[in-house]
């Protein structure tokens, strides 16, 4: 990795939270580098830059903002990490990526289990979010709260029983699966 950190890792997700824009401008032009060096290697474009930009920083916003970003070696290692897995995603999707070389790309520095089940989770969600209100938020509550009982989610929701609950948690569990059985990547996401 070529890109030198002007701040620390603490002050980047300290920046991710609070919003300084001077550090977050720092961020931006550290994770490009790191990132066009990775696209450029694969003979990629600026757009492509672009693309896989946008999406790290969204993953990394994201994991901070549900608590869930714990970096347990260096922030840059991991947007290098990320941006290798989803820069190869874009270029087996093109068909121009040789499995081989996705491999030595994805385990260049070990997130990729991390980084397979978040890939996992945002294809759920994705399908989740398709689904009607009634049932979204009722699988959303029920992932939310895992220990909730049948008895807990007729409360939440005013259902007259248990019974009601498990019945249309049922369906709404069918409907999902249906949705991401019918989607072409189901098989990656096994």
């Amino acid at each position: 990795m070529a890109a030198k950190a002007k701040y620390t890792d603490q002050e980047y997700l300290s920046a991710i939270r609070s919003g300084d824009p001077i550090i977050l401008k720092s961020l931006l032009v550290v994770t490009k580098k790191i990132i066009a060096q990775i696209v450029y290697t694969e003979n990629g474009t600026m757009e492509d830059i672009h693309e896989v930009q946008s999406s790290v920083l969204e993953i990394l916003f994201t994991l901070d903002r549900n608590s869930k970003l714990d970096i347990s070696k260096s922030l840059m290692a991991y947007v290098h990490t990320i941006a290798t897995r989803y820069f190869a995603q874009i270029k087996r999707k093109r068909g121009n990526l040789n499995l081989i070389k996705e491999v030595e790309m994805v385990q260049e520095f070990g997130f990729e289990q991390e980084l397979i089940e978040m890939e996992r989770m945002n294809f759920f969600k994705g399908k989740l979010k398709l689904l009607k209100e009634g049932c979204k938020d009722l699988l959303e509550f029920c992932w939310s709260n895992e220990d909730a009982t049948m008895q807990d989610v007729a409360k939440n929701f005013n259902w007259a029983s248990e019974n009601v609950a498990s019945v249309r948690k049922f369906e709404c569990t069918k409907k999902l699966i249906r949705l991401v059985k019918a989607d072409k990547l189901y098989n990656e996401y096994l």
